[in-house]
């Protein structure tokens, strides 16, 4: 639907960063541009007369039947800077993309790090009251390299806090049920407080299965169906990890959330989707509020929508594995970028190198937040397992229905 308006009825700062030619009439006087309105915060159609339109692209523009001037209008990036609705006259400067610095670049091994510290000194607390040391482990199927990797630096981590942990090492071969015998062993231990099956498993194990039959008081993942109900509702649970990470990343960094425009880019189940939760958290429930407006967007958001999504939103959390997919152009200035994503990729010198999603070079001219990839979110992904064993260390050692990582409270329910 094309709404028709005068310049009179665009709204003062808005962005005509979206400019763009959508079409144009036959007799080459009426333009149809993609604009941003502040007043009704929606993308539209917007018809704009024009009285000359030449292949420069410098453009004279009809108002009310009065020939008025303006500064010549390229299709490409603008910012309106000052309008005058009575007078119908605007300023416009080029914007390329550009913010009044660069971006705070979020250190994850920074915060990460001062997590650690934290949880060290409460498990050091925790142990001199006369409590065992919280104990975690992690079931690795398999020899998969990378998956190799990521236990050892999750058992090192445990390690560096005071956590004790053990991995137990099972061929492929296993079977699914060989497989639940051995998770209802650990869910059945007073010695084991923190249970982690290291995904992916393979072809032939359900891992939805497996991930169920995790005791969702030892659900140190998050992965547990009634922990993630409970998510859904708003109620005290263990928490995904990354998920956890990025709302800690945002807290931390005092980046406001309340009524503010989140998109989260992918909807995966362990991630986006509780990402997209967290960021909706009512306040007046248990978890901790972060009351945001959350738009969803996932791989059938066609492209230009994606775009218009993005450049509304206060924050962009992107979680997708798609190298370069949120560029500068798509970014509100001074928007905040989280960046989940990690790809690995061959650059121009046939060396290899981790990426996330975002265009960071580019992006982060433009936005007043983002994280780096490395080093952003991944290292709180580890940091929040940590927090989690130890919650769930407490909460079985009180046999109550386990503490949100986010909040004081705790709730009688049983899992």
């Amino acid at each position: 639907m094309i709404v028709k308006r005068g310049i009179s009825d665009l709204c003062t700062f808005s962005l005509l960063r979206t400019l763009k030619r959508i079409s144009c009439d036959s007799n080459q006087r009426n333009l149809f541009y993609l604009n941003f309105n502040s007043n009704t915060c929606r993308a539209q159609e917007t018809f704009l007369p024009l009285t000359n339109l030449c292949s420069k692209r410098t453009y004279h523009l009809n108002c009310n039947n009065k020939n008025k001037s303006y500064f010549k209008i390229k299709m490409k990036d603008y910012q309106m800077i000052s309008m005058y609705q009575n007078g119908h006259s605007l300023e416009m400067k080029q914007c390329n993309h550009s913010y009044s610095k660069m971006a705070k670049i979020i250190d994850g091994k920074r915060i990460a790090q001062e997590i650690r510290g934290e949880l060290k000194q409460k498990v050091t607390e925790w142990v001199a009251q006369g409590h065992r040391p919280p104990q975690l482990t992690a079931i690795l199927v398999g020899e998969d390299t990378a998956s190799q990797t990521y236990v050892r630096n999750k058992m090192q981590a445990a390690k560096e806090v005071g956590i004790a942990s053990q991995t137990i090492n099972l061929p492929t071969t296993i079977t699914e049920d060989e497989l639940l015998d051995k998770i209802n062993e650990l869910n059945d231990s007073d010695l084991v407080d923190g249970i982690l099956v290291q995904l992916p498993l393979p072809n032939h194990i359900n891992e939805r299965r497996i991930c169920n039959s995790v005791s969702c008081e030892k659900d140190v993942d998050g992965f547990n169906e009634k922990n993630v109900g409970r998510l859904c509702l708003d109620m005290n649970t263990l928490i995904p990890c990354t998920p956890l990470g990025v709302q800690e990343l945002i807290k931390r960094e005092n980046i406001e959330t309340f009524g503010k425009n989140v998109v989260v880019v992918g909807r995966s189940k362990n991630v986006g989707m509780p990402i997209a939760m967290l960021m909706h958290a009512d306040g007046r429930n248990d978890t901790s509020a972060m009351d945001a407006t959350v738009t969803i967007c996932h791989r059938f958001t066609p492209p230009e929508q994606l775009a218009v999504f993005c450049r509304l939103a206060d924050i962009v959390i992107t979680a997708t594995g798609v190298p370069g997919l949120i560029k500068a152009d798509m970014i509100k200035p001074g928007a905040c970028i989280i960046d989940v994503g990690i790809t690995r990729i061959t650059d121009e010198n046939g060396k290899a190198k981790l990426v996330g999603d975002a265009d960071f070079d580019n992006v982060r001219k433009v936005a007043g937040h983002i994280t780096p990839v490395p080093g952003g979110v991944g290292p709180m992904t580890v940091a929040m397992l940590m927090k989690n064993t130890f919650i769930a260390a407490k909460n079985l050692a009180g046999h109550q229905r386990p503490e949100s990582p986010v909040s004081n409270n705790s709730s009688n329910v049983s899992c």
